[in-house]
């Protein structure tokens, strides 16, 4: 078995210069003190924790809204398919 050389490049925040911050929040505070055992925070990893979240977000509420608006969206299929067949000549 041969082994190719990789290389990855990575770029990380270092947890204590940023804890020396003085405006942080306080949920954000306890969030990089809860990060205890980690020195550097790996950028790629953080962010994709987030679009996680906010995707799940997004398809949630997404959800939600096709539920809210159900009735409303039939209404308007009903309306463009009638439209449709106006505009042929089938009405």
């Amino acid at each position: 078995m041969i082994l190719k050389p990789s290389l990855e490049i990575a770029v990380y925040l270092d947890k204590d210069l940023m804890l020396d911050w003085s405006k942080w929040t306080a949920p954000s505070k306890n969030y990089l003190l809860y990060l205890h055992k980690i020195a550097k925070i790996r950028i790629l990893d953080f962010l994709q924790s987030y679009v996680n979240k906010v995707d799940s977000f997004h398809k949630w509420a997404d959800e939600q809204l096709k539920k809210y608006h159900e009735n409303d969206l039939k209404e308007f299929r009903l309306l463009q398919d009638q439209f449709k067949k106006k505009l042929d000549g089938d009405i």
